[in-house]
């Protein structure tokens, strides 16, 4: 018998009968043998069909801010080659080789996995960490002084003074809880701000907001 064609081994002379291992293909192959005897020959043929090389999957994922402040948020986005699917931890891929997602207000330090497949089950994965800065808490200061006054003869209020101050406000205001009034939108006072008191008290509020910093009676 005679081998033609096919991988590097296969051609040449050959035992009437046997095998032979292909190796590693990677494309299409035909092998021929042809046998003889004193009466003449025949031939055969077999072609082994390689199909299309799988690469190995690429993935990349990135945020649009990698550092935001507390309660802050970004965009975490992925591409990737050669894949047929991607999944994620701590945001959610729907199975798609490329996109975005929010992350939504953010609290603490938060890293974003993901591993993207190819459909032979080779993976590649990549990750991304979004650190959030510490929370900024706004306090303040009143200070009433003196803390009563004495309304007089025929009047509804009298006066006294106010001093504040604040800090990581954004909206800071001096509020009349009495009547709901905003008196000042100051941050910060050090000189007297007069200040009017109702009989028999008069509550102050420094807010930001509508948080409370600080009270005074």
């Amino acid at each position: 018998c005679t081998a033609s064609g096919g991988t590097n081994g296969w051609a040449g002379s050959k035992n009437t009968s046997g095998s032979f291992f292909t190796g590693n293909l990677t494309s299409t192959k035909t092998y021929n043998i042809t046998c003889t005897n004193s009466a003449g020959s025949g031939s055969d043929s077999v072609t082994v069909v390689v199909g299309n090389q799988v690469l190995p999957p690429t993935v990349t994922i990135s945020a649009d801010n990698s550092n935001v402040t507390y309660g802050g948020s970004t965009t975490i986005r992925w591409t990737s080659t050669n894949a047929t699917s991607c999944t994620g931890t701590n945001f959610n891929t729907n199975n798609n080789t490329f996109g975005s997602v929010s992350t939504g207000s953010l609290t603490s330090t938060r890293t974003y996995n993901i591993t993207c497949y190819n459909s032979t089950g080779q993976s590649a994965s990549d990750s991304v960490t979004v650190t959030v800065g510490a929370q900024v808490v706004p306090s303040g200061n009143l200070s009433v002084s003196p803390s009563s006054c004495t309304i007089s003869l025929n009047q509804s209020t009298c006066t006294t003074n106010a001093t504040w101050s604040t800090s990581n406000d954004t909206a800071p205001a001096l509020v009349d809880q009495n009547t709901g009034d905003i008196l000042s939108t100051s941050a910060n006072r050090t000189s007297p701000f007069m200040v009017w008191v109702a009989y028999p008290q008069t509550i102050f509020n420094l807010k930001n907001g509508s948080t409370v910093l600080d009270t005074k009676v």
